[in-house]
Formats: structure tokens, sequence, C-alpha cells
């Protein structure tokens, strides 16, 4: 708003100072020009008319200008207004716990951007990525013998052990009720079915304790890679691929892991 004051003050300045000089110079060049007394009455009525209609014109301009400016003023003020209710909600989302409050692991939300960031990695490298949905067989059953507090401790121990033996760089979230989601950057065809056995004989080999008593679980895994020269890059179709592979695998027993076809 100064912006335009000033410009106004200068334009009317400008004005009072070159209209009344033009007026004169032409004055001056009409009455060197006619033979006929020069009628200075009629000249300076002229003037002071152009003078006038210029100077309603500023005027009118310097209100449009300022307008213009109010208005874009206020699309300023609303857009400031917004991106502080936006930064208000990011912030209240980074307060949000991550962490699954009955496992310690990973909880759904933390989980999944995790698999969407490592994949945009694994593309912007060029490297494989794997992940590993690992369900907790027969939580069926668990629940009809010991209860909810039952399920809840196996699902509790699976998540202890399985977070035990991650590297510093994978990731293992609470995915469902009884399953794990587990990302596993850096993905190794050759060093994978090993890596695979050591997960399921993590989670199936040591009974876990419910009460007082010992109980023997097992699992079954669905492994799926990703390979961004060839798949897809989109996190749905491999958790797509890694759910069928899970199908197939409790559909051969319990304690199997089946990989995806590619």
């Amino acid at each position: 708003m100064r912006v335009i004051r000033h410009l106004s003050r200068r334009y009317w300045l400008v004005s009072a100072v070159l209209l009344p000089a033009w007026g004169m110079g032409w004055a001056a060049g009409v009455a060197s020009a006619a033979p006929q007394p020069t009628d200075w009455l009629r000249v300076m009525g002229e003037c002071l008319l152009v003078a006038a209609g210029v100077w309603v014109l500023s005027f009118f301009r310097s209100r449009k200008l300022a307008s213009q400016n109010k208005t874009l003023m206020q699309k300023l003020s609303d857009r400031t207004a917004e991106l502080e209710a936006e930064k208000s909600v990011l912030n209240t989302l980074r307060k949000l716990p991550s962490r699954d409050r009955l496992t310690m692991a990973w909880n759904r939300t933390a989980i999944m951007d995790i698999l969407v960031r490592e994949m945009l990695r694994s593309v912007r490298e060029s490297s494989c990525l794997g992940i590993v949905i690992a369900e907790v067989d027969d939580l069926k059953g668990i629940s009809e013998r010991h209860g909810a507090s039952g399920v809840d401790a196996v699902v509790q121990q699976t998540a202890e052990r399985l977070l035990g033996v991650m590297r510093a760089y994978d990731a293992v979230g609470h995915y469902r009720d009884g399953d794990f989601l587990i990302v596993l950057p850096g993905w190794n065809p050759e060093s994978a079915p090993q890596r695979i056995v050591s997960i399921l004989d993590t989670m199936g080999l040591k009974p876990c304790v419910v009460g007082e008593s010992p109980l023997r679980v097992t699992s079954s895994l669905g492994v799926a890679a990703f390979d961004p020269r060839t798949d897809s890059p989109y996190p749905e179709d491999l958790l797509r691929r890694a759910d069928e592979a899970l199908h197939m695998s409790k559909a051969a027993g319990p304690n199997h892991a089946v990989v995806a076809p590619r």
C-alpha cells in the first residue's frame, strides 16, 4: 500500500510540474504562429482542462492500483493462514506415536511410510528391495484356548524376536492383527533363501510363553522382491504380490515361506 501511495504522489507531482510547462510552451507556440492577438484566458483554460483531465485519470488509476493491491494482500493473507493451518496439521502428525503400543515395532502408518521411502531409494539407486509379510499361524485357535491376552503375548514375543535379528537398516512393522511387514533394503537374490529361513526360525523355533506355559507357534511368510528396472513402482502392487505369496504359503501348511513369482 505504501508503494502505491508513493507512486501516486510522484505521479501527481510530475503532472503538476510538467503540465503547466507544457501548457506555457504550447501557448508560446500559438502566440508566435498566430498573427492575431492571443486569447490568454482561453489558452490557460485549455491548459487547466488538460491538467485536470490528467489528474482525474491519475486519481482513478491510483484507486485501481490500490484496489488491486488490497486484493493481493487479502489473497496473501488467506494463503498465509492456509499454510499455517497445514503446518499445524503436520506438527500434529509428527507428534503422533510411530510405534505400535503392543509390539513396539513400527505401526502400520510408519511402516508404510518406510516402504514408500525405501522404494524411492531403490528407484534412485537402481537397487533391489525385498519385503516379507509374516503371519503367526492359527491365531484363532490360540484365541479360543488362551483368550485375547494369549494372542497379545504371542504377537508381542514374536515381534521382540524379529526386532532382535533385524539389521540396522531393516524395518519391522505391525501390519495387521497377527501380521508383520518386514522391509529389507539391499535385497540379494542369492542370500535371500538363507534370510527367509532365518526369519522362519526366529519366529518358530523357540516356544512363546503364554501365562506360565510354553506354546509352540509357527508362521507363514509371503515374500516379494522389487526390482526398479522391471517392476511396478507402486507399493500397492508390491504388497499385493506379497499377500498372494502369503496365501500360497498358508495353503501349503504351517511354517512355510513362498516367494512371489516375477
